[in-house]
């Protein structure tokens, strides 16, 4: 079994447990350096084989949308034996199972050099994982790894040993996201507080012109005096404890191509055809240079006032519900035409000079939710103005993706 073995041996040792990303598992780090990946079965959406041999000693398999078995197919479609020999003698390669690029599960007899397709869609691909469980777990206040096997219900346990390492803060604490540290042309050098515990030795592995430097209480990353283009590495520290535990961490860094963002903001000034940076500079009323003016001012400048909250609209804020509805009748009273547009997942309400005024009173409206997640609403009209009250509690909210 790819898990259990390097963790029954006596000398390797669980020093660390990452939740992975995606919430389905985790990465276990082993004292001698190197990490496995586990995951419930539970939570990988594929269709995985289930491998069996016949009463005449030859493979046989089924998937979970399989309800018999059937003989694995071999090169020229033929059975595959099960025995380490064939009649004459010669050794049988073990089938090395597999998902293609396209998604299916495909399966060779020469040590992966060739693969024959199984047929069968492996639902969500390659799973990644080293193994596959029904029940993982992790009892951080016990220091013990646990996970039961999918086939026969057997569990496992293990000691965690977790004193060891070091914690980066703003790099690999809770409260941080950002996976790789980009380092913006001319800047000279990051800063991080860290925590050692229990680091008997440190050893610094950095790319060609980077410079690192590790003491008791502060991390220094500078990065090379040039850069001609972006440029993407990893900078690892490897790290011995007292008991002579290995823990590597790896740090992603990028530096920036002073030269790519001088041509990028060239592009942008004499605005070349070639130019993919945006000018947001003029949004806003007004090309964003003066404030709107005061609703009086407004009204008597013939633009007419929309609440939200009046009945024929039918706003009610803070009542945690949708108020799209009550918004999309106010922009059809406003518009002098309305489209429905991308197979129509999207309305567009149209008028020149809709000298308009959309009020929303103090309150929190919701203006899009998850019936609505996949529906867009179009503006396309001039003279128009959105107003809220003053109030700081006022707000519109998206809760779609909640």
């Amino acid at each position: 079994m790819p898990v259990c073995k390097p963790l029954c041996k006596k000398n390797k040792v669980i020093i660390g447990i990452t939740p992975t990303k995606d919430g389905l598992g985790y990465l276990l780090e082993l004292s001698d350096g190197t990490s496995i990946k586990v995951m419930e079965s539970e939570a990988v959406q594929a269709s995985v084989p289930e491998f069996s041999v016949d009463e005449e000693g030859y493979w046989i398999y089924k998937t979970s949308n399989n309800t018999d078995f059937k003989y694995l197919p071999g090169a020229d479609g033929e059975k595959v034996s099960a025995w380490p020999r064939d009649e004459e003698g010669n050794v049988v390669a073990t089938p090395l199972i597999s998902v293609s690029s396209s998604g299916y599960w495909q399966v060779s007899y020469d040590n992966g050099q060739t693969y024959t397709s199984l047929g069968t869609k492996a639902e969500g691909g390659s799973q990644g994982g080293t193994s596959i469980f029904s029940k993982v777990e992790y009892n951080e206040a016990n220091h013990t790894f646990s996970f039961t096997l999918s086939d026969g219900g057997k569990t496992y346990t293990f000691p965690v040993d977790d004193t060891f390492g070091l914690i980066i803060y703003g790099l690999n604490d809770a409260d941080s996201e950002q996976t790789v540290q980009v380092f913006a042309p001319n800047e000279n050098h990051k800063e991080y507080k860290v925590e050692q515990n229990d680091v008997q030795q440190a050893v610094v592995q950095a790319p060609k012109g980077w410079n690192v430097l590790l003491s008791e209480n502060l991390l220094t990353i500078t990065p090379q005096a040039t850069a001609t283009k972006d440029m993407e590495e990893t900078i690892k520290i490897v790290l011995t404890s007292s008991k002579n535990y290995i823990r590597i961490v790896s740090i992603e860094v990028k530096q920036l191509s002073s030269e790519a963002g001088a041509e990028a903001w060239q592009q942008f000034v004499n605005a070349d055809q070639q130019n993919v940076l945006l000018d947001f500079s003029y949004a806003g009323y007004k090309h964003g240079e003066i404030a709107p003016p005061e609703i009086e001012t407004l009204i008597a400048q013939g633009y007419k006032v929309y609440d939200v909250t009046d009945p024929q609209y039918g706003a009610i804020p803070n009542d945690g519900k949708s108020d799209r509805a009550a918004f999309m009748k106010v922009l059809e009273e406003i518009a002098s035409e309305t489209k429905q547009e991308d197979l129509n997942m999207t309305d567009r309400y149209i008028k020149e000079n809709a000298k308009a005024i959309i009020y929303f009173p103090e309150g929190n409206y919701i203006l899009q939710d998850e019936d609505s997640k996949d529906r867009r609403i179009r503006i396309s009209m001039s003279d128009i103005v959105f107003k809220r009250s003053r109030k700081k509690q006022n707000n519109t909210r998206n809760d779609c993706c909640k």
